[in-house]
């Protein structure tokens, strides 16, 4: 009965960011159990502070609720590394992951906040981690040239759409004494995993003349989970060689 209660509660958790509304219903269809019952596992998980409640009863919403909200910037020195941060402040964020996920998080921040000592000519990085009972969430920011502006030029590419394309391919590094190559492309083919995907924010490519869509999309779209939607103009972006105002929303 318990590992059975276990299989509910998990799918309620599964499914509850696209049915913040009816989740009791479609649990209740899924199982075939009474609403009495879907009710007293939806109070456990509100009191297990994994869900929130909102509203009446005739109207009452649930969510995810927020384990972990963390952000902090740093400086890029030559002192950062990356291993240190993930020991001192990230992993301290993860406690009670499995250690599959965990192993996971640790390469994918890693391997990023490495891509941003090494690559990204910034001098501040900032770096936010969010869970809740279901999700993960790691972003690592900098305010450099841009990994495509920074490949066509140690490789002395006419067009960043080239960058974007070698670099997709995997094992493409402009540091050949330090790097493989081996970097978040590469970990996503060998994952394979539905739920392991990027956060694709197409404002990025602002700063390299590519055009987002459907250019560099067409490349990145099978590692595309989310699109991080926001209003940009850029003036003088490069198409074809020639330079011409693009507007995107």
């Amino acid at each position: 009965m318990r590992e059975y209660s276990k299989q509910i509660e998990k799918y309620i958790l599964e499914n509850v960011e696209s049915h913040p509304s009816d989740i009791g219903r479609i649990t209740g269809e899924q199982f075939g159990i009474s609403r009495m019952s879907i009710a007293r596992h939806l109070r456990n998980l509100v009191a297990k502070r994994q869900i929130t409640a909102t509203g009446n009863t005739k109207a009452r919403k649930y969510e995810l609720k927020s384990i972990v909200a963390d952000s902090f910037k740093l400086d890029v020195t030559s002192n950062l590394e990356e291993d240190i941060i993930w020991r001192e402040r990230a992993l301290p964020l993860m406690n009670g992951i499995r250690e599959n996920v965990l192993n996971i998080c640790q390469y994918g921040f890693t391997e990023m906040l490495n891509n941003v000592i090494s690559h990204s000519d910034s001098n501040k990085v900032l770096i936010s981690i969010t869970r809740n009972a279901i999700n993960v969430s790691i972003m690592v920011a900098d305010y450099g040239v841009g990994i495509f502006k920074r490949i066509q030029t140690a490789f002395n590419y006419d067009d960043p759409r080239h960058a974007l394309l070698e670099l997709s391919k995997g094992k493409l590094t402009s540091d050949q004494e330090v790097h493989t190559g081996e970097g978040i492309f590469d970990v996503l083919s060998r994952v394979k995993a539905d739920n392991l995907k990027l956060n694709w924010d197409p404002a990025n490519y602002c700063q390299t003349g590519l055009v987002p869509f459907p250019d560099a999309y067409e490349v990145v779209r099978d590692y595309v989970a989310h699109v991080h939607v926001k209003n940009v103009i850029v003036m003088g972006a490069f198409e074809k060689n020639r330079r011409k105002t693009y507007k995107y929303s």
